[in-house]
């Protein structure tokens, strides 16, 4: 390792996802290329950033939580009728 080329050890071609996708977009490329980070690139082709798929789950988790309080809200509702 302590001469090993990066080149001999970098994924190549570079996955890369527009800064104008969505994050279910970045999770199912994440998924498909089985890859744990992807670079964010701006329209004019530089990089914007990166994303990590610990983050696009945990974003995931927080949104799917926010939905089951919503509908355990909804069904413990005290309610004419019920």
């Amino acid at each position: 390792p302590e001469n090993t080329p990066i080149n001999d050890v970098m994924t190549a071609p570079l996955i890369t996802i527009s800064r104008r996708s969505t994050a279910d977009d970045a999770l199912k490329l994440m998924l498909d290329k089985h890859i744990r980070h992807l670079p964010v690139i701006d329209v004019d082709g530089t990089m914007a950033g990166m994303i990590s798929i610990r983050n696009l789950l945990h974003e995931k988790v927080a949104e799917l939580t926010d939905q089951l309080d919503s509908l355990e809200a909804y069904f413990t509702a005290d309610g004419s009728g019920g």
